[in-house]
């Protein structure tokens, strides 16, 4: 008898399983370092001062005054302790407002490592929220496999890139790009925690391709149904 095979085809095109992202050791000792495009190679402007990125009070609350301030402050210091000063701040500032419902802008300037900020806060969720899932949205898969590898690797955290399948238990912290979202690959409710990296570029990353109507309601559902988000 004749056999049919049975093919699912999906809008959202081709799914890739959800692989560990591998820091440039773990790469090198893999022997599968991956070469970056020239292109997504971006040069590091010096550090800021230390009075552009500290707090400004008359805009801010005191950091001791915050409901959460005492649980995260711990967590921290216990779970991510690479972080500096200011860093660990911004991340205690973006927890508490997100434990509370709300989105949070980290407007901290170029060079300041939001990077690591935005992964301590994937952390925190991914571990005090264990059937939740992050999902960090960012520019290009360069600066995946460029910047977010490499500080994932230094604080211990792994992160894997985020294919277009459903979460899988287990892995709970995913990095994609904002392509992702203009493909309907990133469906709604899926992930609980929204990162959204380079967050003033967002407009354009969503409209350039997919035109303005359905690639802005994709973005604005996949939001709505987060608990959890952080524009950095």
């Amino acid at each position: 008898p004749t056999q049919f095979k049975l093919v699912v085809h999906t809008r959202s095109g081709v799914q890739k399983p959800h692989e560990r992202i591998l820091g440039p050791k773990e790469a090198k000792a893999e022997g599968t370092q991956r070469e970056i495009d020239l292109q997504d190679r971006k040069e590091m402007p010096p550090p800021p001062k230390r009075d552009m990125i500290r707090a400004r009070k008359d805009l801010v609350p005191d950091i001791k005054t915050l409901e959460h301030h005492e649980h995260i402050s711990e967590w921290l210091d216990k779970n991510t302790p690479i972080l500096r000063e200011h860093q660990r701040d911004a991340a205690i500032r973006a927890i508490n407002e997100m434990l509370e419902g709300g989105h949070f802008l980290n407007a901290s300037g170029t060079g300041s490592g939001k990077t690591m900020t935005s992964l301590a806060v994937a952390k925190y969720f991914a571990d005090t929220k264990p059937y939740d899932y992050v999902l960090i949205l960012t520019e290009s898969r360069g600066i995946i496999h460029n910047a977010f590898a490499k500080d994932a690797e230094l604080m211990g955290i792994p992160i894997y890139e985020f294919g277009g399948k459903p979460p899988e238990e287990g892995k709970q912290i995913y990095v994609g790009a904002y392509s992702d979202v203009q493909h309907g690959k990133v469906r709604p409710g899926e992930f609980s925690t929204i990162i959204l990296d380079e967050a003033h570029n967002i407009r354009n990353q969503l409209m350039q391709r997919g035109g303005k109507g359905l690639t802005s309601k994709r973005a604005d559902r996949i939001l709505k149904h987060a608990s959890h988000v952080l524009y950095a």
